[in-house]
Order: structure tokens, then sequence, then C-alpha cells
């Protein structure tokens, strides 16, 4: 399960655009990730600047 660091996370969005399954959301600038929607596809990882999800 991909994991967001919230301290380096920036809000960006880059990973919600890069969700094909819209498991992750913005609140109170920062991504969320609903585990009961997550594949595991593991696109995002890549698509953050910051490296905050792993």
């Amino acid at each position: 399960m991909p994991v967001v660091n919230i301290a380096l996370c920036t809000g960006c969005g880059n990973c919600v655009d890069a969700c094909p399954f819209h498991a992750i959301v913005i609140e109170n600038s920062k991504a969320v990730i609903d585990e009961s929607i997550c594949k595991k596809c593991r696109k995002c990882i890549p698509a953050c600047p910051s490296d905050a999800i792993s």
C-alpha cells in the first residue's frame, strides 16, 4: 500500500491525476489515499515530485 509522508507532501495533486482508481484526494493541502479504493498499482509514487509517497 502506498503511504503518504505528510511532512513532505505539498498538495500539488499530481498523485490525484496519476491514480486510475480515483483513490487519492487532497484534504487540508495534503494527499490522502483511500485504502478501500487503492489497488496498489503504485502509479502515484513516480508522479510525486517531492517523493512524499512510498
